[in-house]
């Protein structure tokens, strides 16, 4: 996996993107929709491969996870 000098924001900008519409989906603030390529699918929690450098469905997950209190009765798992 290369990395160019503009990589690093471009995949904090993506990863935010994926953040924003989990958060805004879990609010049921209506359709959350981020498009970040390359998806992330073939990176691993410490390591890029594949082109992915970070995996923004992990990452936002964790994300929310990490920061929401869960609802009453609800379980911590999230259909991606």
């Amino acid at each position: 996996t290369y990395c160019a000098p503009g990589s690093w924001a471009a995949l904090t900008e993506a990863t935010g993107a994926w953040v924003d519409a989990v958060a805004m989906a879990a609010k049921s603030e209506g359709p959350a929709f981020a498009l970040a390529r390359p998806p992330g699918h073939h990176a691993t929690a410490r390591m890029a491969m594949g082109f992915c450098l970070v995996n923004f469905a992990c990452a936002a997950v964790r994300s929310h996870l990490d920061s929401a209190a869960p609802a009453p009765g609800s379980s911590e798992s999230v259909e991606i």
